[in-house]
């Protein structure tokens, strides 16, 4: 099932798609300019659904950003580069995950997924650029090496990082339970409570309905 949720960011110049999709609900967002039709894709799970979306909406998609390697963030990159021929975009630490079924995860289930290589590699303070759009990059390891966030204005993109329900895994390839601990007091903590977080899966909300997890999992671990 492919849910939808739309908003719009006129301080960012522009318009925020949430899908959720593929087998795992991953959340593919599609961050489009509002005085233009060019569009980012982040995190793309079901390539012919995300496909049929950027056709309904007229939209010309130009990268896909993932934000790590893991099969259920990156399984749609080969339908959508094979219409688009569009930029696909990683961490360093990463790319290799993408060709790579035992790294990505996608060798434990019933086919091997490789997606194309990587075209862009993404480092911290490296900013996506396209009409008034601005996407900041941060390094958030733990989940894996390479994963990153992405801001844009007061929205925080996190990937596998944090939940409402939980700390993203760190038992699967590439996790760190050191790393990540570090990347929650060293990038999370800092965020201001203003802050809306975009996760890798289930529901976006301000910092402060993340906070409760945080300090569960502080408390616990």
């Amino acid at each position: 099932m492919v849910k939808f949720l739309n908003m719009k960011n006129y301080n960012m110049n522009a318009d925020i798609s949430l899908i959720s999709n593929g087998d795992f609900g991953t959340n593919t967002y599609i961050i489009q300019s509002l005085i233009s039709n060019k569009a980012v894709i982040i995190d793309p799970a079901d390539g012919e659904k995300i496909c049929s979306i950027i056709k309904s909406k007229e939209l010309k998609p130009i990268y896909i950003i993932n934000t790590h390697g893991h099969y259920d963030h990156i399984s749609g990159n080969k339908h959508i580069k094979e219409k688009y021929d569009i930029p696909i975009c990683i961490h360093p630490l990463d790319k290799d995950f993408l060709t790579d079924p035992g790294l990505n995860m996608s060798g434990f289930m019933a086919e091997e997924y490789t997606s194309p290589m990587a075209d862009v590699l993404l480092f911290e303070g490296k900013t996506i650029k396209f009409d008034n759009v601005r996407i900041m990059i941060h390094e958030t390891p733990g989940h894996t090496q390479g994963s990153i966030s992405l801001s844009m204005s007061d929205m925080i993109f996190t990937g596998d990082l944090i939940f409402k329900q939980g700390i993203g895994r760190t038992d699967l390839p590439g996790g760190n339970i050191d790393a990540i601990i570090n990347t929650l007091k060293t990038f999370y903590l800092k965020l201001k409570f203003e802050n809306i977080i975009f996760p890798g899966h289930g529901e976006i909300g301000n910092k402060l309905e993340f906070d409760k997890i945080v300090q569960q999992f502080f408390y616990t671990y």
